[in-house]
């Protein structure tokens, strides 16, 4: 009987026994996983709760945050590295000043390299990448003969959509268009004429302009996707893999086309100096910078212009008159609202000093929010979400590094000079020619985005023949 009444006890003393290693072992064990675990998921919680912030309010939750995080002052930290700059000094100091210690670091460059080659103006990560694209690109944007043959070419183009709106609007003296479309054809067909010699298809045109607007999308999004989620948001973008390859063929087939007469036929001469590689990145970068960025900054003109009635009649007598300086106001204004290099950041290489502010360490990331730098309300103290063209009337400029539509510096979009010259008398001609109405009142843009286009449906108008 013995054994059989001791078993039990025997059983449950060691029940008793693991249970009691069990809570002096393993749960110790489990605490001390979580606490090691805990601050890895705060920080992805709060990566989470940043994106999620910044979508919901845009570009302009840089100003939000500036007073949340920031307490009002010019510079505050998102995360351990980056740095969120609104202090010209600092702006200054690191886009021309001592340019040749920040590269474009980070994930989302990375990315973008990834996608438009590393030897490209946008994808080169250092100076000494970047300044050889500069030097081969600059001939081409910079002679005063370039830019005049690139005025009359969008000029050309311009008046080549002018004539199929008048085909749609004869008899029906009204139509719906979509500037979205319609000015990124203008403009990519420029482009392949200006830089590779080519005539391009509308058809052609619809497929590369579809691949371009897809990849420019990934590239920025990627720099808002938690590091350690980020590899998830590349297994749901599998379309992404498709869409380089069918990038890399329309590149092969640029180069191939390309006419004897074209800056690209110069580029490929052995003279030149420009290697296959170098050759190729160049063709891509001109693909991403030398068409949507025109097309996008012009439609949200004609849409600013038009959707207010006071604009929209100062418009159509300044285009009467040939007043081209209101148009010049217009395109500065619309670049000031909606700047298409509406963020940059920059990597500092070594530890430095700015005066005035103090150290930047090495590997700090400094985001500098173009889109909200131009709203800042000390800088533009007069209404400065609103559009509004008459404030460059005034002859005294914004601060110094206040307004850069472009950037600054040696990185400063080669565009520039050919924008300048070609986009208030494109504009012109459209406010000359037609009326136009907006379908959407107040259409958001597309962001995160490498570039600002209008977020759904693109800029629909409703145009009729100019009334004046």
């Amino acid at each position: 009987m013995l054994p059989t009444l001791r078993a039990p006890m025997f059983s449950s003393l060691g029940l008793h026994i693991s249970l009691t290693v069990a809570l002096l072992v393993i749960f110790p064990t489990l605490i001390f996983i979580l606490f090691k675990l805990y601050p890895y998921a705060q920080k992805t919680l709060s990566s989470f709760a940043i994106a999620a912030f910044f979508l919901r309010h845009g570009p302009n939750g840089f100003l939000l945050l500036r007073e949340k995080l920031g307490k009002g002052e010019e510079t505050f930290r998102i995360g351990k590295y980056n740095l969120v700059v609104f202090n010209l000094d600092i702006i200054k100091h690191c886009l021309v000043q001592k340019a040749h210690n920040y590269d474009k670091g980070g994930r989302a460059a990375r990315l973008m390299g990834e996608v438009v080659g590393p030897l490209g103006i946008l994808g080169a990560l250092d100076e000494d990448d970047h300044v050889p694209s500069h030097q081969v690109l600059n001939p081409h944007t910079k002679r005063a003969d370039r830019i005049e043959t690139f005025e009359s070419m969008v000029l050309e183009e311009g008046e080549r959509k002018l004539d199929e709106w008048r085909s749609l609007t004869t008899g029906a003296r009204k139509t719906e268009v979509n500037l979205y479309i319609d000015l990124n054809e203008i403009f990519f067909r420029v482009l392949y004429r200006f830089m590779f010699g080519i005539d391009l298809s509308r058809k052609r045109f619809q497929h590369v302009h579809g691949i371009i607007s897809q990849l420019e999308r990934y590239s920025a999004v990627v720099g808002f996707v938690p590091a350690k989620l980020l590899p998830v948001y590349k297994l749901l973008r599998r379309d992404v893999a498709s869409l380089v390859v069918a990038l890399n063929k329309e590149v092969e087939s640029i180069i191939e086309e390309g006419a004897e007469d074209s800056p690209l036929h110069e580029l490929k001469e052995p003279s030149a100096g420009v290697s296959p590689v170098q050759l190729r990145d160049t063709v891509k970068n001109l693909l991403f910078a030398g068409a949507t960025t025109a097309a996008n900054a012009l439609g949200w003109a004609v849409h600013c212009v038009s959707k207010e009635a006071i604009w929209a009649k100062r418009a159509s007598e300044a285009a009467r008159q040939g007043n081209i300086t209101f148009f010049k106001n217009v395109c500065q204004e619309a670049n000031r609202v909606y700047p298409q290099a509406n963020v940059v950041t920059r990597r500092a290489k070594e530890d430095d000093y700015v005066p005035g502010y103090g150290p930047i360490a090495k590997g700090s990331i400094l985001v500098i929010p173009i889109i909200a730098l131009h709203r800042h309300p000390r800088y533009y103290p007069e209404a400065p979400h609103a559009f509004n063209p008459d404030r460059w009337l005034d002859q005294r400029p914004p601060p110094l590094m206040s307004y850069i539509p472009f950037t600054a510096g040696p990185r400063q979009c080669i565009g520039q000079s050919l924008f300048n010259r070609a986009g208030p008398p494109l504009l012109m001609r459209l406010h000359g020619s037609f009326d136009f109405y907006p379908l959407e009142a107040e259409p958001k843009p597309k962001w995160p985005n490498a570039v600002l286009p209008p977020r759904s449906g693109g800029f629909r108008m409703i145009i009729t023949p100019s009334s004046l």
